[in-house]
């Protein structure tokens, strides 16, 4: 499996009600060996992906700077398919097209490649999660070698997602909307 292939089963999901659900029946489809470059992919753009900037961002739409459900922010992000995936790797502050969304998070996409593993292998979840997790490493080098870098990796100073200047500096668009709605919200309890 290319990285263009990896885009184009994700594409196929990303406007179902639950995408991990319709990943789940492409990749049974797939042979194992796919089924593991899938999964490798998925690791390989959660860690290109885990950036301050970024992490802001999912703080700000979702309160989901912590590590798990930032990881599951990832994942949703992924599962939205390659423009948005694209777009905030490029300038995390784009994400702000997201705004009022409710399901930017999807913790089980991640699990996909596993469980679709486990059932065509016939094989315990967790024997399938140990199995998969020793071939991702030689798999992750395997694709490395033959696609080579598929996003330049940034690395980003942290700030503190608690800083409204760092944050209105590193995410002009959506700080403003992050803000606003903080303001309205202050007014509404002053009503009350």
């Amino acid at each position: 499996m290319t990285i263009d292939e990896f885009w184009d089963l994700v594409e196929q999901c990303n406007d179902e009600e639950y995408p991990d659900d319709k990943a789940k029946e492409l990749l049974y489809q797939c042979s194992p060996d796919e089924i593991l470059e899938f999964g490798c992919f998925l690791e390989l753009l959660q860690c290109y992906a885990y950036r301050s900037d970024i992490q802001c961002a999912a703080h700000m739409l979702c309160d989901a700077s912590a590590d798990d459900r930032f990881e599951y922010f990832l994942r949703g992000l992924i599962a939205m398919g390659r423009d948005v995936f694209d777009s905030a790797i490029t300038n995390a502050d784009t994400l702000h097209v997201l705004w009022g969304c409710d399901d930017i998070e999807n913790e089980e996409f991640g699990w996909v490649a596993r469980k679709v593993y486990a059932k065509k292998l016939d094989v315990d979840l967790g024997i399938a999660f140990s199995l998969i997790d020793e071939k991702f490493e030689k798999k992750e080098k395997e694709l490395f070698l033959k696609q080579g870098n598929i996003y330049k990796r940034q690395e980003l100073p942290y700030w503190d997602f608690d800083d409204e200047k760092a944050n209105r500096k590193n995410l002009p668009i959506l700080s403003s909307l992050y803000y606003a709605k903080s303001i309205a919200i202050t007014d509404e309890q002053k009503g009350k």
